[in-house]
């Protein structure tokens, strides 16, 4: 799991805000991976990982990536820190997002496959003339898939770093853009 502190969780608020609903699904979150898991790392930054600690989130590892990475101007990637997390992965891995509760462990056919996206998005997330105009600056064909990423890894950890490291390096493109709500990526 993941946590950048620095992103706009609650639009047009420019930082994260630990309200109640959003902590308490997250520890539920945390809470039933570690269940599942024998494994769980936290990827975030200082706020985050004293958030981890103050609420007791039953994470293997914390690590800190996210405090010193160089984000300036991309407050609006609200999925930058999801995306940093898989890029540094070294192993076969799930990530998953704060509402995704896991009540039992993902089915091995899940996971052994070389990338997993949890859904296919709808596309009339991406029907806005805005939308279109990101879409076309990022250089993706018109009417291209996309996919939810609640869920998102897999067993091929070099195709998966490539995916978030090209996420990240299109994050670039859209460094100091203004936005009135979160980009989805």
């Amino acid at each position: 799991m993941s946590l950048w502190t620095r992103t706009p969780m609650f639009v047009p608020t420019p930082m994260f805000v630990p309200t109640r609903g959003p902590m308490l699904i997250q520890t539920l979150a945390v809470n039933l991976a570690a269940r599942v898991f024998t494994e769980t790392e936290f990827v975030t930054d200082r706020r985050g990982a004293d958030i981890a600690a103050l609420l007791g989130w039953p994470f293997s590892k914390i690590s800190m990536p996210l405090e010193d990475w160089p984000a300036d101007g991309l407050m609006h990637v609200w999925a930058l820190g999801k995306l940093v997390a898989c890029a540094l992965q070294e192993q076969p891995f799930v990530q998953f997002d704060s509402d995704v509760l896991l009540f039992k462990p993902l089915p091995k056919r899940l996971t052994r496959h070389r990338l997993i996206a949890q859904s296919p998005d709808f596309p009339h997330y991406y029907a806005s003339r805005d939308m279109q105009a990101a879409q076309a600056l990022a250089g993706f064909t018109p009417g291209g898939a996309a996919y939810n990423a609640g869920l998102l890894g897999g067993s091929d950890v070099a195709l998966v770093r490539a995916f978030a490291w090209a996420g990240l390096d299109l994050a670039q493109k859209f460094r100091g853009c203004r936005s009135e709500r979160p980009t989805r990526m």
